[in-house]
């Protein structure tokens, strides 16, 4: 699973320099890197589609256990630092903490020095064991702004949802739009029908 970590890391920091659009950066760092094994791309795929997806609320998180502004961070450790919150957070049923922590500070090392990497251990590690009582911001003092947060929409998407739907029915949406999307098979009618494919 490291190569996996490493090859997110990879696309991420191209994705965050505006190299493209997510897949097509994928797919190129796939064919650079040989030898990638087919559960290991999948395994990247998630981890990646997951981080972007959800990258308003991992920023948010991390910076509430990090001594320094995020901003100021190189992108690939910063990549890092998404890559593990993303993992404790979103994906515990997928990959245990510790697994989250210890592959995130092997990828910090190849990163830079080892400041860099006690540095992503100690935020992770905080995060870690305060993620069940995160300081979010009160719901009631500015809804849209926490519902932006939870489920990592922007402000001005979710105030418009908000303002139509209603704090229930946007929060439902929001929710469902997290989700990752199910998968379709669509019968190509002019080669196969149907009941042969099935």
């Amino acid at each position: 699973m490291s190569l996996s970590r490493e090859i997110s890391c990879d696309v991420l920091v191209r994705y965050d320099a505006g190299r493209g659009q997510l897949r097509q950066i994928m797919e190129q760092v796939f064919e650079k890197t040989p030898g990638v094994e087919d559960k290991d791309k999948a395994f990247c795929r998630e981890l990646t589609n997951e981080t972007v997806r959800r990258l308003n609320t991992l920023d948010w998180a991390l910076q509430q256990f990090s001594h320094m502004d995020l901003g100021k961070l190189e992108p690939a450790v910063l990549g890092v630092l998404r890559l593990g919150a993303c993992q404790i957070l979103f994906m515990p049923e997928r990959v245990p903490s510790y697994a989250a922590v210890n592959e995130s500070v092997r990828l910090a090392k190849k990163h830079g020095h080892a400041g860099v990497a006690s540095f992503v251990n100690g935020t992770l590690r905080s995060l870690e064991r305060k993620k069940a009582s995160l300081p979010w911001p009160p719901e009631k003092d500015n809804p849209v702004h926490f519902l932006s947060l939870v489920y990592s929409h922007p402000e001005w998407l979710v105030q418009r949802w908000h303002d139509v739907l209603g704090a229930e029915e946007c929060a439902a949406l929001l929710k469902k739009n997290n989700e990752a999307p199910d998968l379709c098979v669509r019968v190509n009618t002019l080669r196969k029908n149907r009941h042969e494919l099935f």
